[in-house]
């Protein structure tokens, strides 16, 4: 047995082995499936990051055959100016072994390597996690082996989450939604589009408590040159709350990110802009949704569950070790 480092002329058969290892391993979460099976371009878009280092990513082979992959990232590239690259972690973005040759230590020499290159780039910390990892996030599902595995290793689970999904033909915009509207309007509350002249009020929203959809997704939005729409909440000029983006998807999907000023809290806004939002993605032809909310955020679960949503399964978003 061979661990050695990645080359570029492996992708064709890590492609292979990682694909070929999930659908046996998760044939009945087509969900996970769909986010995490690879392709040669998104394993060549991966191989191409300037945060990519092949240094941290190893194949181990039997004889002329890879049976195991793993990569390993040290962020180097910031995503927004200012970001604080010394305080991030070191980052697991992926391990795999060929379901023939488990048992025998392959992922914990891969794991073993990767965690060395983590600790030599100066981290003392390294995190698994489906949000924002430096190149490709990936997740587990839990009770299975290789959460396991991962647990067994010193790896420690912050948060559990479902996975939702909402069939657009089943949801009407009700009554209720309407009166809230109406009430919240009643009380200088107006949910409307996002316009530029909003735009001081709302980065200080977003700088102050939403600071991560703010540089990773809604200031590059509205920065770029057909920015997609975004719902808010205003009173006054103040903007209170926000859900975006109202568009849709080439696979006729939508989903959203939601956030309300802690002020204004349990007064029905973020219900109301949910409401709303999923009512103007489907006028624009939206079939399904999916979203994925704290398996603990009872308020959350209440409103997404109460207005179609259904799970289709429970992942762990983020697992970190000290190292």
């Amino acid at each position: 047995m061979e661990i050695r480092t990645f080359e570029r002329e492996d992708a064709g058969e890590v492609v292979s082995l990682w694909n070929a290892s999930l659908k046996a391993d998760k044939a009945d979460s087509p969900w996970y499936l769909e986010g995490m099976l690879l392709s040669e371009d998104r394993l060549g878009g991966i191989v191409s990051s300037p945060n990519f280092d092949p240094a941290g990513a190893y194949v181990a082979r039997d004889g002329s055959q890879i049976v195991g992959f793993g990569r390993g990232v040290v962020k180097k590239a910031a995503s927004y100016e200012g970001e604080d690259l010394k305080g991030l972690p070191g980052y697991l973005e992926g391990l795999v072994v060929n379901p023939a040759f488990r048992g025998r230590g392959i992922g914990a020499h891969l794991l073993q390597r990767i965690e060395s290159y983590v600790r030599a780039s100066g981290k003392d910390t390294i995190t698994m996690t489906r949000y924002r990892s430096a190149v490709a996030g990936v997740f587990v599902l839990p009770d299975t082996p290789e959460y396991r595995f991962l647990l067994n290793r010193g790896y420690q689970v912050s948060s559990r989450e479902m996975r939702l999904r909402l069939t657009f033909e089943r949801f009407s915009l009700s009554g209720e939604i309407a009166e809230t509207r109406a009430r919240l309007s009643r009380e200088g509350i107006e949910i409307r589009y996002y316009e530029d002249r909003h735009r001081d009020s709302f980065s200080r929203l977003m700088e102050g408590h939403f600071q991560g959809w703010w540089h990773y997704s809604y200031k590059p939005n509205l920065e770029s040159a057909s920015p997609r729409p975004v719902l808010i909440a205003v009173n006054q000029d103040r903007v209170v709350g926000f859900i975006g983006f109202v568009a849709v998807d080439r696979n006729r999907r939508a989903g959203f990110s939601p956030g309300v000023d802690p002020e204004y809290r349990k007064r029905s806004i973020g219900k109301a802009l949910v409401h709303l939002w999923a009512e103007a993605v489907k006028q624009l032809g939206a079939e399904e949704s999916f979203i994925s909310v704290g398996v603990n955020n009872l308020p959350a679960k209440s409103i997404y569950l109460n207005m179609g949503y259904k799970s289709v399964g429970e992942f762990c978003p983020v697992l970190t070790k000290k190292l």
